[in-house]
């Protein structure tokens, strides 16, 4: 009787398990470069997904935005990078230093004489905003003053008010 040789069984072919790579995330760019790549090579959004998730981890994209980026360079587009935009608008120093000049002129006015004052320049809480937080000043008695301004053992400091009961 021949001797029969012992042969390992086969195991389902896999691929080996690859850690993510460390340290932070990796930019958009790359990832978008890694799927326009895989795009190009006809693999599908799930398949490009599941290749990124086991190099750069859980975090890296969702399937959404893998599926996004694959319709956008199905389109022809080729830049990985972010579209310039305009971001939100902010407003000009000479807004501000025209709600300081008002707020100078009357510490009692309201935000809303402000807003009027503006003739539409401003929003409600854009003039908030800058009162409160640009130019740093607080209402005290139905009167804006500097936030600066403290109140110790019941005297005023800094200024010439007196403090009203």
């Amino acid at each position: 009787m021949p001797e029969s040789v012992h042969q390992p069984e086969r195991k389902p072919y896999h691929t080996p398990h690859i850690t993510p790579l460390p340290g932070s995330s990796p930019a958009k760019c790359e990832l978008r470069s890694v799927i326009r790549f895989l795009n190009a090579k006809n693999n599908s959004p799930v398949e490009i997904h599941c290749q990124l998730v086991e190099v750069y981890g859980e975090k890296c994209m969702d399937i959404k935005n893998v599926r996004k980026w694959c319709r956008e360079f199905n389109e022809g587009r080729i830049n990985v990078h972010d579209e310039q935009r305009s971001g939100r608008p902010s407003l000009p120093e000479s807004t501000v230093a025209r709600i300081d000049e008002m707020m100078r002129a009357n510490r009692r006015i309201t935000l809303e004489e402000i807003e009027d004052g503006l003739n539409g320049d401003c929003s409600h809480f854009s003039v908030h905003k800058i009162v409160s937080e640009t130019l740093g000043y607080r209402k005290v008695s139905a009167r804006w003053v500097d936030k600066w301004l403290k109140e110790a053992a019941g005297e005023w400091y800094n200024t010439g008010i007196t403090k009203q009961d």
